[in-house]
């Protein structure tokens, strides 16, 4: 029986250093990949509150005032071109 033991033994011992190094690998790489994807959120959500918070309460964000100050007329461009086969969104003109 200790000659099986032995056998069995050996045989793990191959399969670890054959098989160990592809193990950590594929840990490593999934440590990797959540920290990346963890890093690349926290980027996204600090750009996207830079963009949408604006600095004082009675200021629009820096994202919308191009909305709201009524020289940002994108349909202007169909207005302009009222007597042409230009298709016009709506009757703003």
């Amino acid at each position: 029986m200790q000659g099986l033991d032995d056998a069995k033994q050996a045989l793990a011992i191959d399969w670890w250093v054959e098989n160990g190094p592809k193990l950590a690998q594929a840990g490593l790489r999934i440590a990797l990949i959540l920290l990346i994807a963890i890093v690349v959120r926290w980027l996204l959500r600090r750009l996207i509150d830079r963009l949408t918070r604006g600095g004082n309460a009675d200021r629009k964000p820096s994202l919308l005032r191009p909305l709201g100050n009524g020289r940002h007329r994108p349909w202007a461009r169909w207005c302009r071109n009222a007597g042409t086969s230009a298709p016009r969104p709506s009757a703003r003109c």
